[in-house]
C-alpha cells in the first residue's frame, strides 16, 4: 500500500529526487544572509521564499519530504483564501469551483515542489482578497511579501492600482516604496554581474494557440512531448476564456478580467516577439481568475457543466503527471556511487546544470564540473552558486582519481600519474 501510494499517486511528487531548481533552492537557502541576498539580487529571483525556506530548514531539516512540505502548505493555505474570495463574491455553490481550482495541474503540480511558486499564488490570493475587502493595511502587506518573492507580482501592482480608489493608489504606492530598495540592490548587482542568455524561446503560432492548455495544465514542451489532446484541452480552455471576458453583471468583473487578461495577454504578445517570458509556473498566480468569474454564473446549467469538466480535466491531467512527469531519478545511482567514494575519489560531472543536485545528495567537497569554463556556464542553471573553482579540464593527479560522470550517468575512473 505505501510503494502504491508513493510511487502511483501524486504523492510520488513529494519523494522523487530533487531536480535542479529545488535543489538551487536548498543550497541557496544554507548560504549566510549576505551571501543570500546578493546571490538572489544576481539571479532571477527575490529572495523572500529562499529566507523563508533558509528558516525552515534550520528548525526541520533540509529531505525533500520537508524541503517541499513548505509548499504544500502555501497550497493549502491558497484553497483557504480562495473559498473566502467565493465568500466576498457572495458566490454560493462553492464546493465545484474550489475543487476545480485545488485539483488544478499548474496549482497541485507545484504544491510538491521546492520552489517559490506555491508561495506567489497564496500571496496573490491574499492580495486580492484585501483589495476585495478593503483591508489596506493587508493590501500594502501582501503587496511587498509578493514583490519580495516573485517579481512577476508587478503584475499584481498594475492590475490594482488601475481599479483602485485614491486611498488604495496611495497604500499600493507605500508598498511598493517598501520594496524599492531591494529593485534599486538587485538592479545595480545585475549589472555589475550582467550575463546574456536565456532558457526561453520565442511562441510561434502553434505554441500561441495552445497557450491555455499550457498553463492550466502545468505542461513545459521542455520536458515532455506534446500531450495527443493538447489540440482538444487548449479549444476547451479557449471556449473557458472567451465565456469569461463575456460574463455580465458579476462581481468585481474589472478586476478578476484584469488579474487573468493583463498577464496571460502581456507574456503571450512578448514572448511571440522580442522578449519571451511565457513560462506558466510564472503564471501561476493568474489561475483563480477565470474560475472566480465562471463560478458567478452557477445558476446557469452549462456553467456547473464546464466546471465539472474542468474537474475531469484536472483528474485525468494528474493522472497523466503522475505516470508521465517524473523528476530523474538520481537517488537510484547514488548508493553505487557512495561506495565507490573515498577520500581520494571525487566526482566530476559533464553537464553543468546537474551542480546543485550532486551537491545536495553528495556534498560540495566532492563534487567539480568536468570540461566547462566558467564562460561557458549559462546563468540560467544556478550559476549565481557554482565557484569558479568547481570547474576543471582536466582529470586530477594520483593518488586522487575522480569518477566522471557520463550524460548517461555512467561513470568511468581515472586519474593522472
Amino acid at each position: 500500500m505505501i510503494n502504491f501510494l508513493f510511487e502511483k499517486t501524486p504523492l510520488v511528487f513529494l519523494t522523487q529526487s530533487l531536480w535542479r531548481d529545488e535543489a538551487f533552492s536548498v543550497l541557496l537557502a544554507k548560504k549566510s544572509l549576505f551571501q543570500l541576498l546578493y546571490l538572489t539580487a544576481a539571479d532571477f529571483n527575490p529572495p523572500l521564499y529562499y529566507l523563508l525556506l533558509k528558516f525552515w530548514i534550520f528548525i526541520f531539516g533540509s529531505s525533500e519530504i520537508i524541503v517541499r512540505s513548505l509548499s504544500l502548505i502555501f497550497y493549502s493555505l491558497s484553497i483557504y483564501l480562495f473559498v473566502h474570495i467565493l465568500e466576498s463574491l457572495k458566490i454560493k455553490g462553492k464546493a465545484l469551483p474550489t475543487i476545480a481550482f485545488s485539483t488544478l495541474p499548474i496549482v497541485f503540480y507545484y504544491a510538491f515542489e521546492a520552489r517559490m511558486y506555491s508561495m506567489l499564488l497564496f500571496l496573490t490570493l491574499l492580495f486580492y482578497f484585501s483589495f476585495i475587502e478593503k483591508k489596506e493595511k493587508l493590501l500594502k502587506f501582501s503587496l511587498v511579501l509578493g514583490l519580495l518573492t516573485h517579481y512577476f507580482f508587478l503584475f499584481n501592482l498594475l492590475i490594482a492600482f488601475l481599479v483602485s480608489s485614491k486611498r488604495q493608489k496611495k497604500e499600493l504606492l507605500l508598498g511598493f516604496a517598501f520594496t524599492l530598495p531591494w529593485f534599486i540592490f538587485a538592479g545595480v548587482v545585475k549589472i555589475l554581474n550582467f550575463e546574456p542568455g536565456f532558457w526561453l524561446e520565442r511562441l510561434n503560432i502553434k505554441d500561441l494557440f495552445l497557450s491555455p492548455f499550457y498553463l492550466f495544465a502545468a505542461y513545459d514542451k521542455a520536458w515532455e512531448p506534446l500531450h495527443k489532446n493538447a489540440f482538444v484541452f487548449a479549444i476547451f480552455f479557449w471556449i473557458i476564456i472567451l465565456l469569461v471576458f463575456k460574463t455580465k453583471k458579476v462581481k468585481e468583473k474589472k478586476l478578476l478580467s484584469l488579474w487573468f487578461g493583463i498577464p496571460f495577454f502581456t507574456s503571450l504578445l512578448l514572448s511571440a516577439s522580442f522578449l519571451p517570458i511565457f513560462l506558466p509556473r510564472y503564471l501561476i498566480f493568474i489561475a483563480p481568475a477565470p474560475l472566480l468569474l465562471l463560478s458567478q454564473k452557477q445558476k446557469y446549467l452549462i456553467v456547473k457543466i464546464i466546471l465539472i469538466l474542468v474537474i475531469l480535466f484536472n483528474l485525468t491531467y494528474l493522472n497523466f503527471l503522475v505516470k508521465n512527469k517524473r523528476k530523474e531519478n538520481l537517488k537510484s545511482s547514488l548508493p553505487l556511487l557512495k561506495k565507490l567514494l573515498d577520500k581520494n575519489t571525487l566526482v566530476y560531472i559533464t553537464k553543468p546544470e546537474e551542480y546543485p543536485t550532486y551537491v545536495y545528495y553528495l556534498g560540495e567537497d566532492k563534487i567539480f564540473i568536468y570540461g566547462k569554463t566558467y564562460d561557458q556556464i549559462p546563468p540560467y542553471i544556478g550559476k549565481v552558486i557554482i565557484p569558479k573553482e568547481k570547474l576543471t579540464l582536466s582529470p586530477p593527479f594520483y593518488p586522487k582519481k575522480a569518477l566522471i560522470i557520463k550524460k548517461d550517468k555512467k561513470f568511468t575512473a581515472i586519474s593522472l600519474k
